[in-house]
This record gives C-alpha cells, structure tokens and sequence, in this order.
C-alpha cells in the first residue's frame, strides 16, 4: 500500500537573489541572540564579587543561587520552546527579543 502523494518528486524551489541577503541577515540575528543568552548566562559567576560585598555568602550558598537562577533558565527556555511552537518563529524571537530588553528597564523602574 502506498501513501497518498508517494512516488511525487516535487521539484527544488529556486531562491531568489534578493533573499539570499535576508537569509543571512536573519542567521546573523539568530547567531546574534543565542550570543546574548550565553553571555547573559555568564552574568552571575562574574557578578558574584560584587555578590558577596553586599551580601557575605558561603559555597554552599552561591550554589544555592547559581541553582535558582539556572533551573529558572530551564523552565523559561522550556516555555519559550512552547511559545515558538505556538506562534512562528519570526513573531517568536521578536516577542521574546522585545521582552528580554523591556525586563530590565521595567525592573530599574520599579526600584525607584
């Protein structure tokens, strides 16, 4: 028994060349984001001295925070891979983007 369609060669689509450049303009944006949440991930081993002039922690303690804040990453990269399965991933990664930079702002606000 075969499946419907099976057997059909669909022919290569053909790239235009005006895309090609916003191909590479939006890998240049996805490398670009994947760069910011590495190094966003790298914050707090290089904030911890500043961590510990303000609040005196023990090895224990910091591992209790680095905890937190990876198993925080987990879920939050879990929920981002849910909302990208909802909505595409051009409306995803500019939700998110748009998120990722409001956040801080919000918070400094907030603090006043």
């Amino acid at each position: 028994m075969l499946l419907k369609g099976a057997g059909r060669i669909k022919a290569p689509r053909t790239i235009r060349a005006g895309t090609i450049g916003a191909l590479w303009y939006l890998v240049a944006l996805v490398t670009a984001a994947i760069a910011i949440s590495y190094f966003d991930r790298q914050t707090l081993p290089e904030a911890i001295s500043a961590i510990e002039q303000a609040i005196p922690l023990n090895n224990q303690q910091f591992s209790w925070l680095q905890f937190a804040f990876l198993i925080r990453y987990t879920f939050l990269w879990a929920g981002g891979g849910q909302l990208l399965d909802v909505l595409d991933t051009r409306k995803g990664f500019i939700l998110i983007m748009l998120w990722w930079s409001i956040g801080p702002e919000e918070r400094r606000r907030l603090r006043r």
